[in-house]
């Protein structure tokens, strides 16, 4: 079975970019191909969410203002632990494994073009 058609049954839609694991009318999580990172859009707050998975392979430092995740600074006053999962505010950084042109890719998408 080739890639394109697994991505087919796991995913409602997908590009070059990331995948859209889930979308309903209040939010949609992304997930992408070269990393375990994913990514929560609420739609009815126009946030979005960095979701860092809370396993060894990953390290935190918390700060105030803002959040070391494997010794990348982000800079961002909400964050929290909730669902095996470090969540980050997106306010303006985001883990050099997310490309910031894909970022801004999925805040057109589901946020600006609402």
């Amino acid at each position: 079975m080739s890639c394109s058609k697994i991505k087919n049954y796991r995913y409602e839609r997908f590009n070059e970019d990331f995948n859209v694991l889930s979308e309903n009318e209040n939010r949609v999580i992304i997930t992408f191909d070269d990393n375990d990172l994913s990514v929560l859009v609420n739609k009815m707050e126009n946030k979005l969410f960095i979701l860092v998975p809370l396993t060894n392979m990953h390290s935190f430092e918390h700060h105030p203002d803002w959040i070391l995740v494997d010794g990348e600074r982000i800079n961002s006053n909400l964050f929290w632990k909730e669902c095996g999962n470090q969540v980050i505010e997106y306010q303006g950084d985001a883990p050099i494994a997310i490309k910031q042109d894909t970022i801004e890719r999925i805040v057109n998408d589901f946020i600006k073009n609402r």
